[in-house]
């Protein structure tokens, strides 16, 4: 079974170069990408995309900052001043061909003419060119009638892009009946009326033709309707998995052709499965010749058709991967229209002109500049592709070799995190920079560094691969050898430095004291008040003063202390306190050879187990417990050593003694006031 595929199957131009578009606004992760809709009839691809970032919306109202694509399909200006009111960042993807429909429509409604649209009224693109004159046309799709008024003497004809050429002409010479002028403007895509002559002469050769792409492709749909007109068997398939077996019993030749908005993997895909049933290697079809459509106006004074196809031996000494100069002529937002010295003028998107994020052609080139551009393609289908870009990455590649074998230092931009590591842009060559080769140690938050300018040195380069591997870590670690060189030489013990906290563990916290040189901090030294953990009184990012307590500098070691900088709060509290007198306390904690007693924040006093009962006691707890509420007289306070010795058994016996004290003195009040009385009565 011979498996033969069309010449021009899958993406065209206008599909390839919105693809881009979007893949490049997708590398730029700084704002949300949206997309009014699907950006190609074809599932697969567009689930791809979403994989990806992007984001399909059936409108934009309440959108958030972000970048809008507009498909290739084209929209009308509505969307593109709602655009502009919400600040939405636009990527224009519209087909140029499209693009063309729309000013065509725009310009014949100017001159007053009646717009006829040959297409879909419900196709995107035909909805585009509708508002673009405001509704001011009759759109007309395949056998429908013509309208049986409102057609005036003077009409303008256009077409969807995607239709095909032999009911444009029927449409065509039916107006030429029916009016007195009538303006043509054949805008059907050359690479559609391509794919459908090729769809028709292949579908005439082969046994059942198989047609891949989206249902929902207006394109594809046409191709299929092309080949059943044959009378040929012709199935329309959108994966390799709706292929069936019996399709193919007793078949001598397969043909498969594919819409402009299938990918190259796809249609390997069916063609491989088709292989898997019996067919032999695929073949190309033989190139069919694109004949040139010319409609003949019968009884009108005027007629215009526009064909987008270019003289076949314009460019036949061009060949891919030739260096040619250009002359620009014309420099718009989105494109470039320079002159090769052929009788026409080429395009290069901006997406071909550098591979640098800019906001317009203009800010790159301006008309008389002559600049290289390598040839990407010739042949019949799209004609001749140019490419900028292409020419000066090829200048870029011998710059990141020399770079490479004199290890030189080279600056990039992180465009994205990717698994294991890192997107960077080196010169617009993307390279990779593993994880491990980003920062010097661990890093949780690898989108930390997305979006950064920094510096690089090429670890590993294959050219015939296209592989560039970078380290910003070797680059790091230099510098902080070099610094911590630096202040090993001056730093001494017992000066005090500035520093910034950035880690922080449950023994202590990390300083840098510049240029990424760290110092411990123990949890110990962080202040005169228990702290279980450093996060309880320092953060990360906070700038400290600290103390240099010791230096290692074999082991690369520094020790540092807050606390010691700072007055011990006891000195202060301990003013409010003196010898001798009887203060309130709280037991904190109990030991075998007495009672802590807490008299302040900060102050401990010890009550010796001497000094807690007026009798002999084993242990504390006998008597005390934690917690609880007692009074204690101060036997002395040791400044140097910051201790105090406190007593409960002195408060009682004080007590006792007041007591006592207070009972004698009645009792002699009371006998002397006996006696007095004894003596009056004598």
């Amino acid at each position: 079974m011979e498996i033969i595929l069309a010449k021009s199957a899958g993406f065209c131009f206008g599909v390839k170069r919105a693809l881009e578009m979007v893949q490049k606004a997708l590398q730029d992760r700084s704002a949300p990408v949206f997309c009014l809709g699907p950006l190609i009839h074809n599932p697969a691809v567009v689930e791809e995309l979403e994989q990806n970032g992007l984001q399909v919306i059936d409108n934009i109202r309440n959108l958030p900052a972000g970048r809008l694509v507009i498909r290739s399909h084209g929209v009308g200006p509505g969307v593109y001043r709602e655009a502009a009111a919400q600040n939405l960042e636009i990527v224009d993807a519209t087909c140029p061909f499209v693009k063309n429909v729309q000013q065509l429509a725009v310009f014949l409604v100017d001159q007053g003419y009646q717009v006829i649209i040959f297409g879909e009224k419900e196709h995107a693109e035909v909805a585009g060119v509708l508002e673009s004159v405001g509704g001011n046309a009759f759109v007309i799709h395949g056998q429908e009638a013509l309208p049986e008024s409102g057609i005036g003497p003077k009409v303008g004809v256009i077409s969807q892009t995607t239709q095909d050429i032999a009911g444009y002409q029927r449409l065509v010479s039916e107006l030429i009946a029916q009016t007195k002028e009538v303006r043509v403007f054949n805008t059907i895509c050359l690479a559609t009326s391509q794919r459908q002559q090729e769809a028709a002469e292949l579908s005439k050769k082969v046994d059942i033709m198989i047609v891949v792409g989206g249902r929902n492709s207006a394109n594809t749909k046409r191709l299929t309707e092309i080949s059943q007109a044959s009378g040929t068997p012709t199935h329309q398939v959108e994966s390799s998995n709706e292929l069936k077996p019996e399709w193919f019993e007793g078949v001598q030749q397969v043909g498969v052709t594919a819409g402009a908005s299938t990918p190259d993997h796809q249609i390997d895909e069916v063609i491989q499965k088709i292989r898997n049933l019996g067919g032999k290697q695929a073949v190309s079809a033989e190139s069919i010749e694109t004949k040139e459509n010319q409609m003949a106006v019968q009884d009108g004074e005027e007629q215009e058709v526009m064909n987008y196809d270019w003289p076949e031996d314009r460019f036949r000494e061009l060949t891919p991967g030739q260096i040619i100069d250009a002359k620009v002529i014309l420099v718009r937002d989105d494109t470039v229209f320079v002159d090769i010295g052929g009788k026409s003028d080429l395009t290069i998107p901006l997406a071909e002109l550098t591979a640098e994020p800019v906001n317009s052609a203009k800010e790159l080139v301006k008309v008389g500049d002559v600049i290289k551009v390598m040839v990407t393609k010739t042949g019949s289908e799209d004609k001749i592709l140019l490419s900028k870009r292409l020419v000066d990455q090829q200048q870029v590649w011998f710059q990141l070799e020399e770079a490479f074998q004199q290890e030189r230092v080279v600056d990039g931009k992180v465009s994205e995190a990717v698994k294991g590591g890192f997107s960077v842009s080196v010169s617009g060559i993307r390279a990779f920079m593993p994880a491990s080769q980003a920062f010097l140690g661990f890093e949780k938050d690898l989108n930390s560094l997305v979006g950064q300018e920094i510096q690089v040195k090429i670890i590993e380069f294959e050219r015939s691969r296209k592989r560039v591997v970078v380290s910003r870590r070797v680059l790091l670690e230099a510098e902080r050898q070099k610094a911590e060189a630096e202040i090993f030489a001056t730093i001494t013990e017992g000066e005090r430095r500035q520093g910034t906290v950035t880690r922080l563990a449950d023994f202590g916290a990390f300083v840098d004291l510049g240029s990424g040189v760290e110092g411990l901090v123990h949890v110990s030294e962080l202040s005169w008040n228990r702290v279980k953990h450093p996060q309880e009184v320092l953060k990360v990012g906070e700038r400290v003063e600290v103390l240099v307590t010791k230096v290692d500098p074999a082991a690369k070691r520094i020790s540092l202390s807050i606390k010691q900088i700072q007055e011990h709060p006891w000195h202060s509290a301990i003013l409010n306190f003196a010898e001798g007198e009887v203060y309130p306390g709280t037991v904190v904690r109990l030991e075998s050879f007495g009672a802590f007693i807490r008299l302040a924040p900060g102050i401990d006093a010890l009550a010796h187990i001497s000094q807690i009962a007026d009798r002999r006691i084993s242990k504390p707890d006998e008597v005390l417990k934690v917690g609880e509420e007692v009074r204690v007289k101060i036997l002395k306070i040791d400044t140097a050593n910051r201790k105090v010795s406190v007593s409960l058994k002195e408060v009682a016996q004080d007590q006792d003694q007041q007591e006592t004290d207070e009972f004698l003195n009645q009792q002699s009040e009371d006998n002397f006031s006996q006696n007095l009385g004894a003596f009056i009565k004598k």
